[in-house]
C-alpha cells in the first residue's frame, strides 16, 4: 500500500477532537499542500515545560522526532477509534 491509503485508513479508524480535548496518543494528520490527500501523521506526546504542544514524528533525513513543528496549527486532530483513554468520551 501507498503511504497515503493507510493515512487514509488511520483517518476513517479516527474521530475528529478539539485542542482542548487532546491527550497522549491522539494523532495529528497533515494534508497534502494540494488537499488531495493525507501526507504526514504525528503521535501526540503531552505538554513541553513551556506548555507547548509535543509530538512523536519522523522528519525526512533525521529519523523519529520529539518536538513542536512550525505548522502544527494546520493538523487535523483526531482520536484514534477503539483505545481506552480512560474515562474520556468516545
Amino acid at each position: 500500500k501507498k503511504i497515503e491509503e493507510c493515512l487514509q485508513e488511520a483517518v476513517d479508524e479516527s474521530y475528529a477532537i478539539t485542542a482542548e480535548e487532546l491527550l497522549p496518543g491522539d494523532l495529528g494528520f497533515l494534508m497534502d499542500d494540494d488537499g488531495g490527500g493525507w501526507n504526514h501523521v504525528l503521535i501526540f506526546a503531552g505538554y513541553g515545560e513551556n506548555g507547548e504542544r509535543m509530538w512523536v514524528h519522523s522528519s525526512g533525513g533525521e529519523g523519529v522526532i520529539f518536538n513542536t513543528p512550525s505548522y502544527e496549527a494546520g493538523l487535523a486532530l483526531r482520536r484514534p477509534k477503539n483505545v481506552d483513554f480512560g474515562d474520556t468520551p468516545g
